[in-house]
């Protein structure tokens, strides 16, 4: 049997999200956030324990881009079951020779997020976020909420309101 995800305001429950997603947040957003088990935090393990439909489900990876002495980093969004061109359309979107994950330590440093729950609501805003345009036909999709025991719903019309945000078609693969 599977678990329902219960959605509800951040503001009520401001203990579920880290500290950068709250700050992000306005209080009278419309993105919700839900408690999740947090064996269940991968995407397509979500899907089946809390019955949503894997594709409103989005995976947002952390890269940095390498070219001579400059790194650029970015949050890289795609739909669940798929994967970011990170060495075709990445590479170009970042000016960059070479794409590979963000070291981890560093990208938890600097989100103040958890491991497996980031989000790119909070990101700093110096970071490129890179979304698949197939998210953007979607009215809303499932993302961290910035530690591991949550997953917020965030309209897709908020998206475009993030710093560095670009859109691009056939992003993942």
């Amino acid at each position: 049997m599977t678990a329902a995800l219960e959605f509800k305001p951040i503001s009520d429950n401001p203990e579920l999200v880290s500290v950068s997603v709250l700050q992000a947040v306005l209080p009278d957003s419309d993105i919700l956030v839900a408690e999740i088990d947090p064996q269940y935090m991968n995407g397509l393990a979500l899907s089946e324990h809390y019955g949503v439909a894997a594709d409103d489900g989005v995976n947002c990876v952390i890269v940095r881009g390498k070219r001579g002495e400059m790194r650029t980093t970015a949050a890289v969004l795609v739909p669940v079951g798929y994967r970011a061109d990170l060495n075709g359309i990445v590479c170009e979107k970042l000016n960059a020779k070479k794409v590979s994950m963000a070291p981890l330590e560093d990208v938890l440093q600097e989100t103040g997020m958890e491991y497996g729950s980031i989000t790119p609501i909070g990101l700093p805003s110096t970071w490129k976020i890179l979304i698949d345009s197939r998210l953007m036909e979607k009215e809303k999709v499932i993302v961290g909420g910035g530690k591991q025991i949550s997953k917020l719903l965030v309209p897709t019309e908020v998206f475009k309101t993030l710093p560095n945000v670009e859109i691009i078609t056939n992003l993942a693969v």
